[in-house]
């Protein structure tokens, strides 16, 4: 931990975006389609609930699917479960826009970007779920130039996703920075592990502190609370420490979820890792990203 932290790499569901609750909600109206409003009343309303990894536990999207489709006594072979995640696709596309950022997000990431601080996102999602919870959040995720999403072209030769090392520093490679220069922000107890073994700097954003006390570099309850002078991200001097109205800790900006930051300009796309949510750049296999007007 010797070299100056230069570059954050964040996560993205449920550290820039609150996408969970969308995803439960997304996945409960697809499965009343199927089995109806009783059949899904009767089930355990938890199986809507992302789970937070643990140490013992890497839950990932398709144990989510597979675990509602089995309590509902659907299949779980795997085309029924492509034909369930497309049917939640389709739901999450009609309530995307209304997924909020998470407290603190988009005006730790608006002042990153003034003081010219590199930015990425890294994420299990596929290029197509990161463009549907882009979604009326373009002008925080837009001016991200790196966004390493799980199938990202280039990560052919990587497995794990963020529960391997090898997705951090494929985004480091992107960014054209040493894994020791970047500092990650993650909520989940695997993801900060893998990031810790590639020699990163990492920040949870966890009410449990305690949990990663032997792990993470250090723990904030939401990134309202991060001090981006005490990592040199930004001058000493500035009043722009901590970036929402609410909180203790404030001394600059307004509320992330009731007010609209100024709109910046998008960044240009790394020439590594083209950005998923820029038009340019889509895969021959994938669908076409959702019409934002």
């Amino acid at each position: 931990d010797q070299c100056e932290t230069q570059a954050c790499i964040f996560g993205l569901d449920g550290i820039l975006v609150d996408t969970e609750q969308d995803l439960g909600s997304a996945a409960r109206k697809a499965l009343t389609e199927m089995i109806g409003l009783d059949g899904v009343a009767a089930l355990d309303q938890r199986l809507f609930q992302v789970p937070s990894e643990g140490p013992d536990q890497a839950p990932r999207e398709s144990d989510f699917f597979e675990a509602i489709m089995f309590a509902a006594g659907l299949p779980t072979n795997e085309a029924a479960k492509l034909m369930f995640v497309d049917r939640v696709r389709d739901k999450l596309l009609l309530v995307s826009r209304a997924a909020r950022p998470c407290k603190g997000a988009r005006s730790l990431v608006q002042h990153l970007y003034r003081y010219n601080v590199p930015m990425a996102i890294t994420t299990n999602s596929s290029i197509f779920s990161f463009n549907l919870k882009r979604l009326g959040n373009e002008s925080m995720l837009d001016v991200i130039p790196t966004v390493v999403c799980g199938d990202s072209p280039g990560l052919e030769g990587t497995t794990g996703g963020k529960h391997h090392p090898s997705m951090y520093l494929a985004t480091a490679k992107a960014m054209g920075r040493k894994p020791s220069e970047c500092l990650v922000f993650e909520r989940s107890y695997t993801a900060a592990k893998a990031a810790r073994a590639a020699g990163m700097r990492v920040v949870v954003v966890t009410d449990e502190a305690a949990k990663f006390q032997n792990l993470a570099t250090g723990t904030v309850p939401s990134l309202t609370d991060f001090d981006a002078t005490i990592w040199k991200l930004i001058p000493p001097n500035s009043l722009e420490r901590t970036f929402t109205g609410t909180g203790t800790h404030t001394t600059a900006s307004s509320n992330d979820a009731t007010h609209e930051p100024d709109i910046l300009e998008p960044a240009s796309p790394s020439p590594h890792t083209p950005h998923p949510g820029h038009t340019s750049f889509r895969r021959k296999s994938d669908p076409p990203s959702p019409n934002t007007s």
